[in-house]
């Protein structure tokens, strides 16, 4: 949330709290996003059991060259991990400097390289992100959003894909519009496999909550993909009959506020004033649409309890002195303007 400045008299500047992505707000304390499980079971696979997973169709590349390249990379990483505690590779994880970073960070690599050079064991950036592909197609482990996020990949959609849940992106695809176009389809889809390897299951588990979560890490998401992907779920009759129809601008959206919600930008705070001008608000609602009822709003709350909250500290009781009135009244009339000067100070007006 942001505050905007407004001069009214003797550089008063009110509290107005912004409500862009007030509706994304409500919709995620609605439609909670899945809560990464313990993984016990999952995490508990052996690391034969991980590399075999990289030895076989599909994850097995057709090159010789490039499936070496990928066996190489992911016994680095295990290796790695392998020098953090932890019962499973999820709590290994957890603990390197892997966790709470992106893929594409320099960080973890950095720290990567720094246990690998004593080794011997040196591998390009390529070699060891192409690593990270097994524990991930395993469900060994379930990064966090910001990992996978903005990904470029060329390898993870179509691995997780043909890994994770095959019947399910094949349902998928067969129900899209014949109209999207090829880079679109692949971007969409990205976003649901970065879903199911963050947040395990299939694609018929994820929930709403999943795609505003992402949405909430991505905001400036340019490309659409993660409402491609909430369209495409939606469609399949995944998410319940209440769910928004679309997310597009979600961030940016303040929805339909309540009366409670246009005074509370204000930040009153005196809260019997607060609710008395809920109440009135509510009762003046009535037949009014939405423009109308915000700018009913202004007067009231920003003009007059908001100023003298912030001229009179404490002041709780409308029965107000003269002088205070006064006072109010001569501030209201009042406009202060802030200009450049030509040294480059700034100077307020009245």
């Amino acid at each position: 949330m942001t505050s905007t400045a407004t001069h009214v008299g003797s550089s008063f500047v009110p509290r107005v709290t912004s409500m862009v992505g007030a509706e994304e707000l409500k919709l995620m304390n609605r439609f909670p996003h899945r809560e990464r499980p313990s993984m016990r079971e999952a995490t508990a696979v052996t690391r034969e059991e991980v590399l075999e997973r990289l030895a076989r169709p599909p994850l097995r590349a057709v090159e010789p060259s490039a499936q070496a390249n990928r066996m190489f990379g992911a016994r680095l990483l295990l290796d790695w991990l392998m020098t953090f505690p932890g019962e499973t590779w999820q709590q290994r994880w957890q603990e390197s400097p892997a966790h709470g970073q992106h893929i594409a960070s320099q960080g973890w690599r950095d720290a990567f390289a720094a246990w690998a050079r004593p080794e011997g064991r040196v591998s390009r950036r390529e070699t060891l992100l192409v690593g990270v592909l097994a524990p991930l197609c395993a469900d060994a482990v379930r990064p966090d959003p910001e990992f996978l996020i903005g990904s470029r990949s060329r390898h993870l959609r179509p691995a997780l894909e043909t890994t994770r849940d095959p019947e399910g992106f094949a349902r998928l695809r067969a129900s899209l519009p014949t109209n999207i176009s090829a880079a679109n389809i692949s971007s969409g889809l990205k976003t649901i496999a970065e879903i199911m390897a963050c947040r395990g299951g299939a694609i018929e588990d994820i929930v709403v909550g999943d795609l505003l979560l992402w949405q909430s890490k991505n905001p400036r998401n340019s490309n659409g993909r993660i409402q491609l992907a909430y369209t495409w779920l939606r469609d399949l009759g995944l998410f319940p009959a209440d769910a928004p129809h679309t997310l597009f601008r979600i961030s940016n959206r303040t929805g339909q506020l309540t009366p409670a919600d246009l005074v509370d930008r204000y930040e009153l705070q005196c809260r019997p004033i607060r609710d008395l001008l809920v109440a009135y608000l509510s009762h003046r609602s009535v037949g009014l649409d939405f423009t109308t009822l915000q700018a009913l709003t202004i007067s009231p709350a920003l003009r007059f309890w908001d100023d003298l909250e912030r001229h009179h500290p404490g002041i709780d009781s409308l029965r107000l002195p003269a002088e205070v009135i006064t006072a109010w009244k001569v501030r209201l009339a009042t406009k202060t303007v802030r200009k450049r000067l030509p040294d480059g100070s700034f100077r307020e007006f009245t």
